[in-house]
């Protein structure tokens, strides 16, 4: 039997390339939105505990992944140099294990959250 300190919420995933996702520009929307997930998570574990990404990094990693997707849109999207990049940012997976930025997404969470 699995304990509830191993329940991981793992991902919340955020298409970037609509029209309304430019709106992520203006942080009083970029907090606004980050809030609705929190919430959402909170929901979803239903009281149990649950690991779950906290306001400030769903900020932060949402943040990087906006900025990575504006670059990469601007400088070549899918067959130029940074295709990969690109289609990693595209849609934003937020995930509460996410260590390839790990203190940056916290630093970039709490300035911009």
């Amino acid at each position: 039997m699995q304990s509830n300190q191993n329940r991981i919420i793992k991902a919340i995933a955020v298409d970037l390339q609509t029209a309304k996702a430019l709106s992520l520009a203006n942080p009083h929307v970029l907090r606004a939105l980050c809030k609705e997930p929190e919430k959402k998570q909170q929901e979803m574990a239903n009281g149990e505990e649950y690991v779950l990404m906290d306001y400030t990094h769903l900020v932060g990693e949402l943040e990087i992944h906006y900025v990575g997707y504006l670059l990469t849109s601007a400088l070549g999207r899918e067959d130029g140099p940074l295709a990969s990049f690109y289609n990693s940012c595209k849609v934003a997976d937020l995930n509460v294990d996410e260590n390839r930025f790990g203190p940056i997404i916290d630093i970039i969470g709490k300035v911009y959250g």
